[in-house]
This record gives structure tokens, C-alpha cells and sequence, in this order.
């Protein structure tokens, strides 16, 4: 059985409504998970920033608690990274430098910083008792500390003793023109439905509600651009606690190259658990649908994917969501490439790196985790690697996260 206890609740921001819901369909592919609670007890922890720019918090948790996360915020104005994570024995138990290495997340990104414990397995495990955490607000993504500023945090309990498995649960949203187009919905759940088959692996089911929303903006804004952050609190406040939107648009702004968010802007890794400005992943179906904006429509002319590899689009968007999941539930790449070779991988013990693309791509076995970073196009005509395996390690660290019921 998996319990949940919101100990620390915190309001992040106003719920704009942005226009009303439609099409509200939905399936659930969770067969066998444990059931679940979530209670508020109605505070607020807060604090203010010293003169050097860091605030102490401290928090209990409980006996049966084995995982937790912490949200923590400041106003627009600033920004906020954690300095050092303390358990009830007094031992720093996690600190802001091993947080960028495990997840990838800069320190000081944006207004919300968010924390999973454990983060790796290799972490010692959840002592009950007071737990104290040190943040540090900034006048910018250098670290210039802001003083007096106000900081608040919520703290989400789980209590899951084997971590097996659970239901997480996803709010899919049909953005714009997309809310229209049959052909592209269809592809999507048919690619929720792949990737929902390589997340069992792991013991994961996805339960989805679809939302249809033609009034949403084409391109999607950035979810990283601060100016945009009601726009995505709203969704968020509209898919409620635990629920992920998964927003698909025609096309969104601020989308990279090959090697990082070509497809996708998974808007922090992990993602919240309450709904907040951060919790959001927003994809393009330009660019999942390759060249011709078509789905499954290959330049051979090939409809198929019969005797071969994989030349389906639609399986190398359900690659692509997988990847996102996995940076929802606090992975990390296992491998990102600069100036044409490797700069940095996971600190997992089980998974594989390389030491450029090239050599990554001639090693099989490295580019078919679910977190090497980007898809292999084996001849330029959409036949691409499938991303589907999923090491033990990555399995326990996505199955300790609080987002998995």
C-alpha cells in the first residue's frame, strides 16, 4: 500500500482560468496498484532570507514515511536553489552540487526548487524525525544572494515500502489547432499507450484523462520563459495534485537542437507534485511528426513499419514521452554531449555512457535506454532507435518519487 501525507501546503500563485475544459475522455491502463491518501493539515511554513541570501526550514517525517518531496519558492523577483538537506541526525544528507549532478536541474533556475529523497539509491534511507533544509535566494542564475526574501516550502510524504510499482497518473491537453486534428490525437494516444507499455517495465501504470483545449495559443510558450508562468500554473491548477499535464501543441517556442529538447520541454526535473508554474511538460507535434507534418507517413512512402526496425513516428513520439516520464520522476540523461563529445552522464551505477554520439551510437546498448538523450535516425528516413530499456536503479529512483501512487 502506498500512503500519502501532504504535511506542508502551500497555495503557489493564482488559478487563472484560461477557458473551459471539453472532450474529456479518458482510459486507465493501472491494473493492480495500492490505494492511496493525501491530507492537508493546513500550514504554511515560511521563512526570510538572511543577509547572505540562505533560510533554514525544518520539518518532521514521519515513521512510515520512505520518500518525500519538497517545493520550495520565493517571489517572481528572485530565484532559489537548496544549499544542503539535513536529516534528524544532524548528517547532510543532500546538497545543492549533488542535486544539479543527479537530475541535471541548474541550482538557481527559477522561483521553484524542487527536492525528491532519496534522489539516487545509493542515498541513505528516510530516518523519521526532523529533516532541515537551507535555501538560497538569488538575484540571478550566478548566485548573487538576495536578502529578506520571502521563502516558502511544502513538503509531500509517501510511504511505499517495496517500490514496485504504482498508478501515475497524467492529464493529456490537446493544445490549439491540435484539439482539431483527429489523426494527430489518435497518433498521440496510440504513442501514451507504447510508452504506458515500456513504463510497466518499471512497474508504472498510466491512468489519462484528455482534455481538449482549441483555445490554448499555437506555438506553445515557453515553459522555461518566466513571463509564461500563469499561463502553466493555470493548466497546472486545472489537472490538480499528482496529476502531470502533458500539453500537445502544433508547435513550442523555445524548443532545441538535437541533443536537448528537440521535441519537448519537460519544465523541471523532478516535477512538482502540487501544481505550480513548473509543473508541466509541453511537446511540438511539428517536430514529432517529422519534416512532412504527418504522422507515420515516411518519405519511401511507407505507411508501415512491416519488416522494419522502426520507421514510425508515432513509436518514436511514444520514445520521446517515455524520456520526458523519466525526467518527471528525477532522471537524469545518462549521457549529455557537447562540442561533439561527452560533458556529463548520470551517477548511476547500471546504466551506460560513452564518450561521443558516434561511439554512443556504434554501442547499442547505451542508446536504448529510455534516457539517452535523443533518438538514433539510422538512414535519415525515420528509422529510429526505440528508447525502451530501463535500469534497476532508474527503476527505484521513479518508483520513490511521490508522483507515483
Amino acid at each position: 500500500m502506498i500512503n500519502f501525507k501532504l504535511t506542508i501546503l502551500l497555495v503557489l500563485g493564482a488559478n487563472l482560468l484560461l477557458g473551459c475544459t471539453s472532450g474529456g475522455d479518458s482510459f486507465d491502463n493501472s491494473d493492480q496498484v495500492g490505494s492511496d491518501g493525501l491530507s492537508g493539515v493546513g500550514k504554511n511554513l515560511s521563512a526570510t532570507t538572511d543577509s547572505s541570501g540562505a533560510a533554514t526550514l525544518s520539518f518532521n517525517v514521519d515513521s512510515s514515511t520512505t520518500s518525500f518531496q519538497i517545493i520550495s519558492s520565493t517571489d517572481s523577483s528572485g530565484l532559489i536553489g537548496l544549499e544542503s538537506l539535513r536529516a534528524p541526525d544532524g548528517s547532510v544528507v543532500f546538497d545543492g552540487e549533488t542535486a544539479e549532478k543527479a537530475t541535471g536541474q541548474d541550482l538557481f533556475d527559477s522561483a521553484i526548487s524542487v527536492v525528491n529523497y532519496p534522489t539516487l539509491p545509493t542515498q541513505p534511507s528516510v530516518q523519521p524525525g526532523n529533516y532541515s533544509i537551507t535555501l538560497l535566494a538569488a538575484k540571478n542564475s550566478k548566485g548573487a544572494s538576495l536578502a529578506n526574501a520571502p521563502i516558502n516550502i511544502t513538503v509531500v510524504q509517501k510511504s511505499d515500502m517495496d517500490r514496485s510499482g504504482g498508478r501515475l497518473n497524467l492529464t493529456v491537453i490537446y493544445a490549439g489547432p491540435v484539439a482539431n486534428n483527429r489523426k494527430s490525437k489518435d497518433s498521440i494516444k496510440s504513442a501514451l499507450e507504447t510508452s504506458g507499455s515500456i513504463m510497466q517495465s518499471a512497474g508504472i501504470s498510466y491512468s489519462i484523462k484528455f482534455v481538449e483545449r482549441p483555445d490554448l495559443p499555437s506555438p506553445l510558450p515557453n515553459p522555461l520563459d518566466r513571463s509564461n508562468a500563469q499561463f502553466y500554473e493555470s493548466l497546472s491548477n486545472d489537472a490538480g495534485a499528482r496529476a502531470i499535464p502533458l500539453v500537445f501543441g502544433v508547435d513550442l517556442k523555445g524548443r532545441g537542437s538535437r541533443y536537448d529538447r528537440e521535441y519537448a520541454i519537460t519544465a523541471n526535473t523532478p516535477l512538482p507534485v502540487i501544481p505550480t508554474a513548473r509543473t508541466v511538460v509541453a511537446f511540438s507535434v511539428l517536430a514529432l511528426a517529422r519534416n512532412n507534418g504527418e504522422f507515420d507517413y515516411d518519405s519511401d512512402g511507407d505507411r508501415t513499419d512491416s519488416g522494419q526496425r522502426f520507421n514510425d513516428e508515432t513509436k518514436h513520439m511514444a520514445s520521446v514521452i517515455t524520456h520526458e516520464i523519466g525526467r518527471v520522476l528525477g532522471l537524469k540523461n545518462t549521457v549529455d554531449f557537447g562540442g561533439g563529445k561527452a560533458v556529463d552522464n548520470d551517477l548511476l551505477s547500471d546504466t551506460q555512457s560513452c564518450n561521443s554520439p558516434i561511439s554512443c551510437e556504434i554501442e547499442g546498448q547505451t542508446t536504448h535506454n529510455i534516457m539517452f538523450p535523443y533518438a538514433i535516425d539510422l538512414d535519415g528516413d525515420n528509422d529510429f532507435v526505440m528508447r525502451d530499456l530501463i535500469s534497476d536503479q532508474q527503476k527505484t529512483i521513479m518508483n520513490s518519487s511521490v508522483l507515483v501512487e
